[in-house]
């Protein structure tokens, strides 16, 4: 997992001190930041009671990631994608690809207004992170992927590992 661009190309770091005990000692919290956005940037790993990564979860500030005025930053379009590849399970990591959204702002705004490919995966999950459905969850072998907007202003991305 760690080594992929992911975590050098972001700076992405364990935050100090940021471990938590979860109240029900099956696990525990690790905060991540990266190495610049930090206010636009959340990232939290849920881990299990044999310290394997459960749930991984990224948060990008929807104004920043796809407000004026790139309308579809590509720093935070290359964030999420780099995220998804890199929290994959590695038995999940072929099939998740095929369904990943493209990286360029322009081909992302290109596959939305492609009418054939309305209702693909890809097409679905660009819709949720640019907040033209609510959201979308897409379950593979390993794990499921899900992009919504469970608190106001932000765009989370979510990979549960099962």
């Amino acid at each position: 997992m760690r080594e992929s661009e992911f975590w050098s190309f972001f700076g992405v770091h364990e935050v100090t001190g940021a471990d938590d005990e979860d109240e029900d000692d099956s696990g525990r919290t690790v905060r991540l930041s990266t190495g610049g956005f930090q206010d636009e940037i959340t990232l939290e790993l849920k881990c299990d009671d044999r310290d394997r990564v459960a749930r991984a979860t990224l948060r990008l500030r929807e104004s920043w990631a796809v407000g004026p005025p790139w309308g579809a930053n590509p720093f935070a379009l290359d964030v999420a994608r780099s995220f998804m590849s890199a929290l994959t399970p590695r038995a999940d990591r072929t099939a998740a690809q095929q369904v990943l959204p493209p990286l360029s702002p322009a081909d992302a705004v290109a596959l939305l207004r492609d009418v054939s490919g309305q209702g693909t995966p890809p097409w679905q999950l660009m819709a949720a992170y640019m907040g033209m459905i609510p959201d979308i969850r897409l379950q593979f072998s390993m794990c499921a992927l899900g992009v919504s907007r469970p608190v106001e202003g932000w765009i989370q991305i979510e990979i549960m590992t099962f």
